[in-house]
């Protein structure tokens, strides 16, 4: 789980949070998986999604009502009703060669606003005293597609792996399906989170199977297993995160 600044974000492989090993998820190729949004304030937010730096909602934004799971499982790609999820994949040299390669690949960047507060004042030249609510001073903005599922990212320190990167790419069909909105004025600075999908643990092996929440941890150094919580190894006090 991923959390800055009053907004939760964690991947998701059919329906399994996804353990994150500081900035990093391990993921074994091939698999789709799928993004979920909390925020925690009480304001609405909008958040933008980048995957390998390509905007995978197509110039919209998600909207983030308060106290509610948001989840997001494909491509917005102007289709209301049905996209592709998305699939992560190891970037082969073939793939490179035709494709090429971007910086930002295998990272998923989460950029978000919230709603400006209203403020409030007293006018004492209404009569009883009336409260009326005033706006900072700022230009209305509104954004669209707020997406509802039917049925169906300040900066952070990334550690590179010394092998190829995955990448993630169009998947099956999914119907997850999109509404537009719109929100309030929005507040002028932004916060982001960063967090990057890898198909190798650090020690280079390949992932076979995902890392979730609950799945037990390996101790590198003793070779033995404890619960997701367990920090250190109680047998011989090797972190294990």
């Amino acid at each position: 789980m991923m959390f800055k600044d009053k907004l939760v974000v964690v991947v998701k492989n059919n329906g399994k949070i996804m353990r994150e090993l500081g900035d990093q998820i391990l993921l074994p190729f091939g698999l789709e998986y799928s993004m979920s949004f909390k925020n925690l304030d009480s304001r609405n937010a909008v958040a933008k999604v980048e995957i390998d730096g390509q905007d995978v909602l197509n110039g919209h934004k998600l909207i983030l009502k308060p106290g509610v799971e948001f989840p997001l499982e494909r491509f917005f790609n102007g289709n209301l009703n049905n996209g592709n999820r998305f699939r992560f994949i190891k970037k082969t040299k073939e793939i490179s060669d035709f494709r090429g390669d971007k910086i930002d690949d295998g990272l998923i960047r989460v950029e978000f606003w919230f709603e400006k507060e209203i403020e409030y004042y007293f006018d004492n030249t209404l009569e009883f005293g009336d409260f009326k609510p005033r706006y900072r001073k700022s230009s209305p903005v509104n954004y669209s597609a707020r997406a509802i599922a039917k049925g169906a990212l300040g900066s952070c320190n990334i550690n590179y792996s010394s092998v190829d990167d995955g990448i993630t790419v169009k998947g099956s069909e999914s119907c997850q399906s999109f509404t537009y909105g719109s929100v309030g004025v929005l507040e002028t600075n932004s916060h982001v989170m960063v967090l990057k999908l890898n198909g190798y643990n650090k020690q280079n092996i390949k992932i076979e199977k995902p890392i979730t929440v609950k799945t037990k941890l390996q101790c590198e150094t003793c070779g033995r297993r404890w619960k997701s919580n367990t920090k250190y190894c109680p047998n011989c006090g090797t972190y294990l995160l």
